[in-house]
């Protein structure tokens, strides 16, 4: 059979016919892996709790499927063939208590289970249910690096499109805040301090444990770009090392940068067969905040990623902290704009 909807493929997968995926794109409620998570490792463990989390905290819920190849057209992961993993490799209960450890509140609902293709392999399938909006934000312990889950910081993972994210500082302060303030509890001020400081806290032991990352390295096909964009932009601003891989979001890719100075960071995002952008964080920041009510969560997906002209002369390509206008392309609400009255007023 040939499965096009969520509750289709849960429905192939109970019947053993993992085929039926073969085809689809990774999306909003679909993440295909071809390798078992390395659950030996700090990392491992980070990344399975996180992809969980993320499709808890989305309003469909979603499935994690490994043991599939996949193949990029037209910018998108779709899932080209079946590419089973060894049974060996992978501990069904493992999963299912780092899960239930990791993620906070543990989901409702969720499954671990095995599909034999065999030859002592098979389909490891991970699936978690719709969950009930009072109980969201899932949570999980920082990033640390560490075997050991860190007790003193969290975060968020949110699902946008086909790519698993951290939801930003500023989105979790307001959220903090609104929920709070409704409660009586502390002040936005005494919120946004403890969250800065859980966040800084989480970064500190993830810089002392993790290696650095490279510009450019991460999605296939942008390490000559991203690289030339940040020699040009290095030429005019304070831009340290990379904190991140060269990851997909909404229309195109990104890769965030320390500032290498005393102001916030950047990032460094393309949208495809364009040249990249380097762009402040906090205008980054405000670009997720304006298209914080998206319906389906994909905030950059629907308002697209900022755009420069290819031929433009606008000095290194990069739009600052003290940018008043931020062109849009590649969203599927089509060409916009973000827009302020002058560099001192707050982004809408």
């Amino acid at each position: 059979m040939s499965a096009t909807s969520l509750d289709d493929v849960r429905h192939a997968l109970r019947i053993n016919d993992p085929a039926a995926v073969i085809g689809l794109r990774e999306c909003a409620w679909l993440d295909v892996k071809g390798g078992p998570y390395r659950l030996d490792s700090a990392t491992g463990k980070e990344e399975l709790v996180k992809d969980v989390a993320a499709f808890a905290n989305a309003a469909t819920g979603g499935l994690l499927l490994i043991g599939f190849k996949t193949q990029v057209e037209n910018g998108e992961e779709i899932v080209s063939e079946l590419g089973p993993i060894p049974r060996d490799k992978v501990d069904l209960d493992q999963h299912r208590k780092l899960i239930r450890t990791r993620v906070v509140p543990p989901p409702r609902g969720f499954t671990v289970e095995w599909i034999d293709c065999g030859d002592a392999r098979g389909v490891l399938v991970i699936d978690i249910p719709a969950q009930s909006q009072t109980q969201r934000p899932f949570v999980v312990p920082g990033p640390s690096g560490n075997d050991k889950a860190s007790e003193r910081s969290v975060a968020v993972p949110v699902r946008e499109a086909d790519g698993t994210h951290w939801l930003p500082q500023s989105e979790i302060r307001r959220l903090l805040a609104l929920g709070w303030a409704e409660a009586g509890g502390p002040s936005e001020e005494v919120l946004s301090a403890l969250v800065t400081e859980a966040v800084s806290a989480a970064s500190r032991a993830a810089d002392a444990a993790r290696p650095a990352h490279e510009v450019g390295v991460g999605e296939p096909g942008w390490r000559r770009p991203f690289r030339e964009a940040y020699e040009r932009a290095r030429q005019l601003i304070h831009l340290g090392r990379p904190t991140t891989e060269v990851y997909r979001i909404g229309p195109g890719v990104a890769q965030e940068f320390e500032s290498g100075g005393p102001a916030d960071g950047w990032i460094i995002c393309a949208l495809p067969d364009q040249l990249p952008v380097t762009i402040a964080e906090s205008v980054w920041d405000a670009l997720h905040a304006a298209g914080s009510g998206v319906p389906d969560g994909d905030v950059l997906g629907a308002l697209g990623l900022p755009f420069i002209e290819q031929d433009s002369t606008r000095a290194g390509r990069v739009v600052n902290e003290l940018a008043t206008v931020v062109e849009l392309r590649g969203g599927r609400w089509g060409t916009g704009l973000l827009v302020r009255a002058d560099s001192g007023c707050p982004w809408p």
